[in-house]
């Protein structure tokens, strides 16, 4: 505390004061009270973030309806450039309605570790049980709070059979309760792609821990069996 400056490792958000429209979203779902809205000339009011409070979640990025709200290294630019970029890349194996696209959004935390697990059991033990469907594509994210209904459309809308979300258990979330959000926006947007006539089982939570690459090997092949019993004409989003 007596050093002039310190340096934060962990990411910190940042609002663009001319962008907010000071709707309160993100002081209520900030799990450190980081966030607090300032009065300022006129009507509106503006959320302002102590950085030194900031954990980096993302949670106050996903339920900004302005998109005022940016956190480094997992924007609104870098994460939908990655899943397009994933699923530019040539379809491995059999045809894609035997061998579907998927997209991991993964935390780092868990779901992440456990996809790295599974490759290093299957590499060590050139163990047959741990398997990855062949177009599996898994993008590291900072925590399931961060999970976004658009990167999930995005997916969709850029040729994604499924899309998997994988996150820490409940109670076990390393930002607090970023899983809890995570499972309610899953609900909720399942809903409206059923209502839009879209196979809700196309998007899937699951939780991981973090040294169970077994499970993270189960998970996704059964997710991949699901898809593939899908007709492949009914797949695409309209």
């Amino acid at each position: 505390m007596s050093r002039d400056e310190i340096s934060l490792e962990t990411p910190v958000a940042r609002i663009a004061s001319e962008l907010c429209t000071g709707c309160g979203n993100c002081p209520q779902v900030c799990p450190t009270k980081a966030i607090h809205l300032e009065k300022r000339d006129g009507i509106l009011s503006v959320s302002e973030i102590e950085a030194l409070e900031c954990i980096g979640c993302g949670n106050c990025v996903v339920v900004c309806p302005v998109k005022a709200i940016t956190l480094p290294g997992w924007n609104d630019v870098e994460i939908p450039a990655q899943i397009s970029a994933a699923l530019q890349r040539p379809t491995e194996g059999m045809a894609v309605k035997d061998n579907p696209r998927i997209v991991v959004l993964a935390c780092e935390w868990s779901a992440y570790a456990a996809a790295d697990m599974a490759g290093k059991l299957r590499k060590r033990r050139s163990d047959h049980k741990i398997t990855f469907p062949p177009n599996l594509n898994i993008i590291r994210m900072n925590c399931s709070a961060r999970f976004d209904p658009y990167h999930i459309l995005w997916a969709f809308l850029n040729g994604a059979d499924g899309v998997l979300l994988g996150a820490c258990p409940p109670g076990e979330c390393h930002y607090g309760t970023g899983n809890l959000y995570a499972q309610e926006r899953v609900v909720v947007l399942q809903k409206a792609l059923a209502d839009r006539g879209v196979d809700p089982n196309r998007l899937r939570l699951a939780f991981f821990t973090v040294d169970d690459g077994k499970q993270f090997s189960e998970v996704v092949t059964t997710f991949a069996e699901h898809l593939a019993r899908i007709p492949i004409d009914i797949r695409q989003m309209n």
